[in-house]
């Protein structure tokens, strides 16, 4: 993968060519992102083409103060956040965290597709938007961390090279984001 930031660079200068390496080499993450958002191919899509079009008309103002895949991941989530309000749509979301043993816990939220009890389907409407309120309220970096590791599956070596951190700074911005998110649903009794 070359330097995505050299990609940023030329692109914000109008170079397409750059532009269009950077939309191949970032789709794949983009899609997943959004469609873990919206958990629908066809938005998904469609917000990933809404995602590069703000890029392209905000690549100039690309400071480089973050990693650019961070940029863009940030961009898409404000994309697929713009389309749920507007939509009234509402999201399913898994979430994965450590719990207070040091293992690893799943969060899983059901399809309401299949909701025969309108009491469970409350509750679990309930408990998605807690999940999604949870993962809106970290900060960016946290976010950033949370959807590579949690929704992308990439390593921490990986999320380390993508975003220029350090493994254990990776790890830190995980295990907070993780206490953030649970302690979001503890205080709601969603856990």
């Amino acid at each position: 993968m070359r330097d995505q930031t050299e990609l940023f660079r030329r692109a914000a200068k109008g170079d397409e060519q750059a532009f269009s390496t950077l939309v191949k080499e970032t789709e794949a993450t983009v899609y997943r992102t959004l469609f873990s958002i919206t958990q629908n191919r066809e938005d998904a899509l469609d917000l990933a083409q809404e995602t590069y079009l703000k890029l392209w008309r905000t690549l100039p103002t690309f400071r480089g103060e973050c990693a650019p895949i961070t940029w863009l991941l940030l961009i898409a989530k404000n994309c697929a956040i713009d389309y749920i309000r507007k939509a009234g749509k509402e999201t399913v979301l898994p979430l994965t965290f450590t719990g207070i043993d040091g293992e690893e816990q799943t969060l899983e939220i059901p399809d309401r597709s299949s909701d025969a009890d309108p009491a469970e389907a409350f509750a679990r409407k309930q408990t998605q938007r807690a999940v999604r309120q949870a993962i809106l309220s970290l900060g960016e970096d946290q976010q950033t961390v949370l959807v590579l590791r949690e929704f992308e599956g990439l390593s921490y070596e990986e999320i380390a090279r993508r975003l220029s951190l350090e493994v254990g700074t990776v790890k830190s911005r995980l295990n907070r984001a993780r206490q953030a998110v649970k302690e979001f649903l503890l205080a709601r009794n969603l856990l």
